[in-house]
């Protein structure tokens, strides 16, 4: 059994169109999904895997449970920022509870080819709507920073509620278009032939990358290397004019320098994560020669795919201080509340 690494989503429906004239070799044969090498393993081994894969979407489920708990019971976590980073936490609820369950179904599952067919279309295309997801949510965070610390004084006025979130309502849409929008060339018993389809995947796939997720990651990086730039700035300067004069505008600063480095991170685990996915798609569709990794290889990557989505929640729960200060109390109760005062407060902006 393999387990689907990059999730072209209509091999296995072109291998339904085929099963009435082809046998399971040759509808193998059509199928262009990069899927792990058919090769000999002990049972066990599979078991582990989807095991493992089940702990994973379970531990998803439950850091991003986290998260939606804190921020609804937290007042001070109602930030135009932790509004963004919520939205995400959703999304990446959705991969533990709906992506990886379909992984395991879809690699699993014994049955005939249009079900086999619609389960994995399924499982691409909630992979595919979490990666979108995710880049836009973490743009969308970016540039909220971006705008509160580069134009400071303009912020109000520019990041108001309603433009956010109509911005995030835009992300979920575009999301979940850009995702859902393949099943129109799906040929779900249609005449479709495989060349037609395999040029609108080309195309389509070319597009995500290039019109979304890279353009997403530049501007991320320009945004963040501004951030940096200016908090490096006003860091120098409070240690030249004095610390003690400016210790609440120093730490605030501070904060400020270590909730960025936070996104930052993120960003960084996207890339890491999800970078293979797309680019071993892009490398099947233009027909160009892809890295043979053995089968543990490819199992690793698909567990590192959905690492970013357990790793997100993670990061901003234990190292964004509202975030780490809320958990606390929580864990804590109403004494930590009160000790931590206008601190909590102070961090609630950030």
């Amino acid at each position: 059994m393999a387990v689907p690494i990059q999730g072209n989503t209509q091999a296995k429906i072109r291998c339904a169109n085929h099963s009435s004239n082809s046998s399971e070799q040759n509808c193998n044969n059509l199928t262009e999904t990069p899927m792990i090498p058919e090769q000999p393993a002990p049972p066990a081994t599979h078991i582990s895997v989807f095991i493992c894969l089940g702990f994973l979407g379970a531990a998803i489920v439950l850091a991003n449970a986290v998260v939606l708990y804190l921020y609804k019971r937290k007042t001070f976590l109602k930030t135009k920022t932790n509004l963004c980073l919520v939205c995400l936490a959703i999304s990446d609820f959705l991969a533990g509870l709906i992506a990886v369950p379909m992984v395991i179904v879809c690699s699993t599952l014994d049955a005939d080819a249009v079900t086999s067919g619609i389960i994995c279309t399924v499982m691409d295309l909630s992979s595919r709507f979490i990666s979108i997801s995710t880049v836009l949510h973490l743009l969308l965070v970016t540039m909220e920073r971006y705008f509160k610390i580069i134009h400071a004084l303009n912020y109000p006025l520019i990041v108001t509620k309603f433009r956010l979130i109509t911005l995030l309502i835009l992300v979920w849409c575009v999301s979940l278009g850009t995702s859902l929008i393949q099943l129109t060339w799906i040929p779900f018993g249609g005449p479709s032939t495989d060349a037609e389809i395999s040029a609108k995947d080309t195309i389509y796939n070319l597009s995500v990358f290039f019109a979304i997720v890279i353009p997403s990651l530049l501007m991320m990086f320009v945004a963040l290397s501004c951030i940096f730039r200016v908090l490096r700035s006003q860091l120098r300067s409070m240690k030249e004019n004095g610390y003690k004069t400016r210790a609440y505008r120093n730490k605030s600063t501070r904060l400020e320098a270590k909730a960025v480095t936070v996104f930052g991170s993120m960003i960084v685990t996207f890339i890491a994560c999800w970078f293979s996915y797309y680019i071993d798609g892009l490398l099947i569709d233009l027909k160009l020669p892809s890295l043979h990794l053995p089968e543990w290889a490819r199992t690793v990557l698909v567990f590192l795919r959905f690492g970013s989505s357990v790793l997100n929640p993670l990061l901003y729960t234990f190292f964004k201080e509202d975030f780490r200060r809320a958990l606390l109390s929580s864990i804590t109760g109403s004494s930590y509340r009160h000790s931590i005062g206008m601190t909590t407060m102070n961090c609630s902006t950030l």
